[in-house]
């Protein structure tokens, strides 16, 4: 006979999924690589630059498609945000920034500001 006093309705049900979160913006990194540079004296410079990203978290990334969001500063307009597509190994769609620089000295960065993951 069913002894319906060790059954409770809010247990949650066990699922197969894993419960290990997905990546977050602080798991990744972004350097820039200069694809062109153009100076033009004291004018500056135009400059052409493509994000490369290194994972440093722990989850799989395997298990992921992440889209990640990125600021970039050195543009003398103030600085600009991109998003990576798709970052997973192999399979990132990004796309190259163009931006003027103040001077030929004007060191250009980038930092990571957001990831949105889903399960691949």
């Amino acid at each position: 006979m069913f002894d319906s006093s060790t059954v409770n309705p809010s247990a949650p049900l066990p699922t197969s999924e894993s419960t290990i979160a997905p990546p977050a913006a602080s798991d990744f990194e972004v350097a820039l690589k200069t694809v062109s540079k153009h100076c033009f004296g004291s004018a500056g410079c135009n400059v052409v630059v493509e994000p490369k990203f290194t994972y440093k978290g722990t989850a799989g990334l395997d298990q992921y498609t992440c889209d990640v969001t990125y600021e970039i500063t050195g543009d003398q307009s103030g600085p600009i945000t991109e998003t990576a597509a798709g970052t997973t190994p192999g399979k990132t769609i990004v796309r190259s920034t163009v931006m003027t620089t103040s001077s030929t000295k004007a060191k250009v960065a980038a930092s990571v500001t957001s990831v949105e993951c889903r399960t691949s």
